[in-house]
């Protein structure tokens, strides 16, 4: 094959994935993420959406990424297969044993689940009666979700043992929204309500204690609102809802005094800049985030903030200035001894340089990636990764063909799915079928 044509195919396939490890994003109607109680129409919608991607591996991110949907899903999707594909992404023992208890009783288990549905859109019948009937059944995770949903109707049913961890972080909002309409808003509550939606990454509840403080209702310390706000922006980001993150960013960046807070909302607010599609404002924010870490010593911020400048750049087409930021973000993370940011930034220094027509520096960023094992929390994604930029370097290179060079990326994909890392398996689930069919035609 013509090496321009293998040129062409691996820069396609590359594009700047190697910058910014997250899935693709999610559709608009699976963010209903700040509604605490989404309406059946918004869940119907999410199913087909979800229902309409391919792959299982696809859905399983996007069900990874937002947790308050998958467990919607599971409580109210009448399809037993998203069912189980929310209680695999959830990993929570709760939802193993609710499916379990809708499985040994499926025709009460049903009936009760509609009478649930129903009663949640128009709160027809009696609250106590569903709660008895899933406690009965031994649902507990449907129990406890009847319990709250009418406390925070004001009804007055006990207090639920939260069973999973979605519903300890649901739990804590409507305890505090309860405080707060008493006009008792506890610290203790606020303090509850906030860590709960941090370890869940609910950005709903979180949005929510936002308007509570907005409003006056719940009163929080400076440090600790631009804390919420810098959190609702990361949030945000991670589920792709970019305008959200913005508004977020923009606000912790106004309240956030000098030093590693500022630096980090500037990051935040160039990272959302990007995602609306505003690169010059991104690119300005990323590269002052760059030279404020630089004057601090600050060498962790200054790798990730030059990181975000070569993601930026590869977005502008300007692979050279890529490459010179990701060199500048590896020599940062290694001097911060950070040796897994260091292999992220080697992997991404090979695309920006095959984007460059700079094949030796890619071998080279390559070579030096593989005699480093990652260890950290990314290292199942860093070594899927590793796997696939290797194999396009080849590619290009000329010592892969494009079916060898499926082969490479499918051993990426097992590993993946046997690690439990849907950021490989979304990334690049097409790419082994898009292999071989550039193979084909060039044969």
């Amino acid at each position: 094959m013509n090496r321009s044509i293998l040129l062409a195919l691996a820069l396609g396939l590359l594009g700047c994935q190697a910058s910014t490890p997250a899935a693709s994003a999610p559709p608009e109607a699976l963010l209903f993420t700040s509604a605490i109680d989404p309406s059946s129409a918004d869940v119907e919608r999410s199913i087909a959406q979800l229902a309409r991607l391919d792959a299982v591996a696809c859905r399983a991110t996007r069900l990874a990424l937002l947790p308050d949907l998958a467990h919607e899903l599971f409580v109210r999707s009448p399809q037993a297969s998203l069912r189980a594909e929310a209680v695999a992404a959830l990993k929570d023992p709760g939802y193993r044993a609710s499916q379990a208890a809708r499985a040994a009783s499926p025709e009460a288990h049903d009936r009760l689940r509609a009478a649930f549905v129903t009663w949640i859109e128009d709160q027809v019948g009696d609250a106590v009666d569903l709660r008895s009937g899933f406690e009965a059944l031994g649902d507990s995770v449907l129990a406890c979700e009847v319990a709250q949903r009418a406390r925070a109707r004001g009804l007055p049913l006990k207090r639920p043992t939260a069973t999973v961890a979605i519903q300890r972080a649901r739990a804590a909002w409507h305890e505090l929204a309860a405080a707060t309409r008493q006009g008792e808003p506890r610290p203790d509550l606020i303090e509850a309500a906030l860590n709960a939606a941090r370890a869940q990454q609910h950005l709903g509840v979180l949005e929510g204690i936002e308007q509570l403080c907005a409003a006056s209702a719940v009163l929080l310390s400076p440090d600790e609102r631009t804390r919420l706000s810098l959190d609702r922006a990361r949030i945000a980001l991670l589920r792709h809802d970019g305008a959200r993150a913005l508004r977020a960013a923009v606000v912790a960046l106004r309240s956030a005094k000098q030093g590693a807070t500022r630096r980090r909302a500037r990051l935040l607010l160039a990272r959302a800049q990007l995602q609306v599609g505003k690169q010059d404002a991104a690119l300005a924010e990323a590269q002052r985030a760059s030279e404020e870490s630089a004057a601090a010593d600050a060498h962790a911020d200054e790798a990730r903030a030059l990181g975000l400048l070569g993601a930026i750049f590869l977005r502008m087409n300007q692979p050279e200035a890529a490459a010179s930021a990701y060199e500048g973000a590896l020599s940062a993370a290694l001097r911060g001894g950070q040796p897994d940011f260091a292999l992220r930034q080697r992997l991404n220094l090979a695309t920006a340089a095959l984007r460059a027509g700079r094949l030796g520096v890619a071998r080279d960023a390559i070579q030096a990636a593989m005699a480093h094992e990652p260890v950290g929390p990314d290292r199942a994604e860093l070594q899927g990764q590793r796997i696939v930029t290797a194999a396009l370097v080849a590619l290009v290179g000329g010592e892969l063909r494009p079916a060898a060079a499926a082969l490479k990326v499918e051993e990426a994909l097992r590993a993946a799915r046997e690690a439990g890392c849907p950021e490989i398996l979304e990334r690049y689930a097409t790419l082994p079928a898009r292999l071989r069919g550039a193979e084909r035609a060039g044969s």
